[in-house]
């Protein structure tokens, strides 16, 4: 399992300067969904290790034994993980929408990502364990639903998730290291090989999500507070 951290901010379309990746070269180029062929440019310790970690697992299974390595975007779901601030911006909101606080949203809120619900990364999975590729042919396929999801969008989805009122959104003006501005999978490869699509769109995804983790025990709204003063403590925001 690598993810889509591999192409940090990824790919770009330009006028000017064509396609470009990793970086956006102009406030004239428009972001495009990342293909599976596209350079690695990791902006974390995290993109780095899993793009090491492919190129590992290509080398061990050589010729021998067959490979899938799925690539999947922000996955989210049931039993994902409410303790850790470090985590998704999701069990943020929950901690937020829990006390009715308004949700805190970083920057403009424009960024977008691809929220892929478990359920589907899971089907993914098991399709790929049963149906493996020639070995010596490593297959590499992105898991995502190919829409690019707004980070107002998701504030929105997770209020409406909610069962309390909220006081709506706050934007904190604040770039944390290793955050990306925008990311999104082509899913054209994953649709010729014939494996499942998704099945959740991010709004339906993000609102089971908050409907299912209500009442499991997870860090409070502080611990995302505390977390962000600690990066910029260790110089890690902007």
């Amino acid at each position: 399992m690598s993810s889509r951290a591999v192409y940090g901010e990824g790919r770009y379309e330009c006028a000017e300067h064509g396609t470009v990746f990793g970086e956006r070269c102009c406030a004239a180029a428009s972001p495009v969904a990342s293909h599976e062929d596209d350079p690695h440019r990791p902006v974390s310790v995290y993109g780095e290790t899993k793009s090491l970690a492919e190129d590992a697992a290509a080398a061990e299974c050589g010729a021998e034994v067959p490979l899938t390595v799925l690539r999947p975007q922000n996955v989210i779901g049931p039993g994902q993980a409410l303790h850790n601030p470090y985590t998704g911006v999701l069990a943020a909101f929950l901690a937020m929408l829990r006390e009715e606080r308004p949700l805190s949203v970083y920057g403009d809120g424009h960024q977008t990502r691809d929220f892929v619900h478990v359920a589907d990364l899971a089907a993914l999975l098991a399709w790929a364990v049963d149906h493996p590729p020639e070995s010596g042919t490593p297959r590499v396929l992105n898991s995502g639903t190919g829409v690019r999801t707004s980070l107002l969008d998701l504030a929105d989805a997770a209020i409406a998730g909610s069962p309390l009122p909220s006081p709506g959104v706050t934007h904190v003006d604040v770039h944390r290291a290793g955050d990306i501005e925008h990311a999104c999978a082509d899913l054209a490869r994953l649709r010729d090989a014939g494996a499942p699509e998704p099945t959740w769109t991010a709004r339906e995804a993000i609102v089971d999500f908050i409907r299912w983790s209500w009442d499991k025990p997870g860090a409070g709204a502080a611990a995302w507070d505390d977390a962000l003063d600690e990066l910029a403590r260790r110089g890690l925001t902007s």
